[in-house]
């Protein structure tokens, strides 16, 4: 199972190599969908998977692993008509499970906040409000996962004090759509 959780620490320094290499265009759809192709039987395996010897929190961060992969690599697609339906769609599902991970590992006591962390939950804000004003989530969906992106600041707001600010723009935000959020800190 090691080798299973391991994998997208792999296959993201591959994805910046490529990124970094001015001869492979990532944005080219043949890229992404090859790209994507050879991570999903990894991930599905992740998912299926029922290793009981490793602790849960492991593996939900090798999921949020490969979520966020999906988002690095479909993120470009938002600026072209041609691509943008399907990007919108494939990145509003990686914000959803990698909100649903955040709060999975919050109500196990798995997330210690990081730098790292609260720009990751800085730019699924962005793109929950992109994918929202897109027409992606259902009118249930949407203030549940403003909420987790809310709860999930809340939580690195010791740590980082902005993140008391990001959570109320977040709130601003979600209210702004017709939602309600409740501050849990």
């Amino acid at each position: 199972m090691n080798e299973v959780r391991s994998r997208p620490s792999v296959f993201t320094a591959r994805y910046l190599a490529d990124y970094a290499d001015r001869t492979i265009d990532i944005t080219n759809m043949e890229y992404v969908t090859a790209t994507e192709a050879m991570w999903m039987p990894h991930l599905r395996e992740l998912r299926h998977n029922k290793d009981i010897d490793s602790p849960r929190f492991k593996i939900a961060w090798a999921e949020f692993r490969y979520n966020w992969l999906r988002v690095l690599l479909y993120t470009p697609h938002l600026a072209y008509p041609q691509t943008a339906p399907l990007a919108y769609a494939t990145i509003a599902r990686a914000v959803t499970q990698t909100l649903y991970t955040y709060s999975e590992l919050i109500s196990t006591h798995q997330l210690h906040p990081s730098w790292p962390q609260v720009q990751r939950l800085v730019v699924c804000g962005q793109l929950l409000i992109l994918c929202h004003e897109a027409g992606e989530f259902h009118v249930h969906e949407a203030p549940k996962l403003f909420q987790m992106l809310v709860d999930a600041l809340d939580k690195h707001e010791p740590t980082w004090p902005v993140c008391g600010e990001l959570a109320a723009g977040f709130g601003a935000a979600a209210r702004a759509f017709g939602g309600w959020l409740t501050r849990t800190r």
